[in-house]
C-alpha cells in the first residue's frame, strides 16, 4: 500500500529551498497565430508520496487543446515524475504523448543499485483509439544500462535547475544528464539576455525581469518540438518559467505564456514590480 507522507508548508520549504514549496501551480495558455489554442500546467504535490521505498515529490505538467482546436491537432499530453527532494533525482517517470496522430506512452523507474532504468512503452501513429488486442498498438519493456548516480526527466530537470545554487547570467551555461525517450542524454541550457516581459498573471498586467535560456535537446512531447525553444524565465530566486517559444513540427511557431499562478506563499519583488 502506498504511503502517505503529509507535509506543513513549513516543513517543505525547508526541503526545496526558495525556488518552489509544495503544492505550486503554474498554469499558462498556449498561442498559435495569435489564437488561444491550448492550456498547460505545471505543478507541484502537496505531499510526499512513498514511491520505491524513496519519499518522493510529484511533479506533473499537462498540455491539452481547446476543442474549438481539436478538430485541426488534438493535444492531449501529459507527465509525471517522482522526484527525490533529499537527493535531487528522479525515481519514476511516467509520459503519455497524444499529439494529432501520433501517440505514445511509457514509464521508466530507475534502480540506482543497479545502476539501470526499467522501462514500459508503447506506441502507435493514426488517428483511431486504442482498442482492446489491437496489435498495432505494440507494447515492449526493455532496460536502459547504466545510468548516472543520479538522473531526471525533462520535467525534474526543470525543477532542479529552479534550485540550483549556480548563479543565472548572460552566458552562463547548465548542462544536465537527463533520461527522456528510453535513452540517457544530456540537456544543456545557455543562459541569454536579462529582458522585460509584459504579462497578464493572476488577472494584472505587468512588466516582468527574465532571463532567456536557450535548452538544447531534442524530445517528443510539447507539441514535439523541431528542437528551436527559447524560455525566459523570472530574474528571481525562483526562476519561474514565463514564457516559451518553439518552433513545431507542421505547425510553426507557438507560444506559451504563464498566467496564473497559486500554491505561493508570497511573489518576489522582481515579479511584482
Amino acid at each position: 500500500m502506498v504511503k502517505i507522507y503529509f507535509l506543513c508548508f513549513f516543513f517543505c520549504s525547508q526541503v526545496l529551498g526558495q525556488a518552489f514549496l509544495a503544492g505550486e501551480r503554474l498554469e499558462y495558455r498556449i498561442f498559435w497565430k495569435g489564437m488561444h489554442v491550448g492550456n498547460s500546467t505545471l505543478e507541484v504535490g502537496k505531499e510526499l508520496i512513498d514511491q520505491n521505498g524513496t519519499p518522493c515529490l510529484i511533479l506533473k505538467s499537462t498540455a491539452k487543446s481547446n476543442p474549438m482546436f481539436e478538430f485541426f491537432f488534438k493535444v492531449d499530453d501529459k507527465m509525471i515524475s517522482f522526484y527525490d527532494p533529499k537527493k535531487k533525482r528522479t525515481i519514476a517517470s511516467l509520459k503519455k504523448i497524444h499529439e494529432g496522430r501520433f501517440h505514445r506512452e511509457y514509464h521508466a523507474e530507475f534502480d540506482y543499485t543497479q545502476n539501470v532504468a526499467n522501462w514500459w512503452q508503447k506506441q502507435h501513429k493514426g488517428s483511431r483509439e486504442e482498442k482492446p488486442e489491437d496489435e498495432t498498438f505494440r507494447a515492449k519493456s526493455g532496460t536502459t544500462k547504466p545510468i548516472p548516480e543520479n538522473l531526471l526527466d525533462v520535467l525534474s530537470a526543470i525543477y532542479y535547475f529552479r534550485e540550483n545554487p549556480h548563479p543565472v547570467e548572460f552566458g552562463n551555461f547548465f548542462s544536465i544528464p537527463i533520461y527522456d525517450d528510453l535513452q540517457v542524454t544530456t540537456l544543456d541550457m545557455k543562459i541569454g539576455f536579462l529582458e522585460e516581459l509584459e504579462l497578464e498573471v493572476n488577472d494584472e498586467r505587468k512588466k516582468y525581469s527574465a532571463y532567456s535560456v536557450i535548452p538544447y535537446l531534442a524530445t517528443s512531447g510539447i507539441f514535439q518540438s523541431d528542437g528551436n525553444i527559447l524560455i525566459w524565465i523570472s530574474n528571481d530566486t525562483r526562476r519561474i518559467p514565463l514564457k516559451i517559444e518553439s518552433n513545431v513540427k507542421k505547425l510553426g511557431k507557438v507560444v506559451v505564456e504563464l498566467y496564473q499562478v497559486s500554491g505561493v506563499l508570497e511573489l518576489s519583488p522582481s515579479l511584482n514590480e
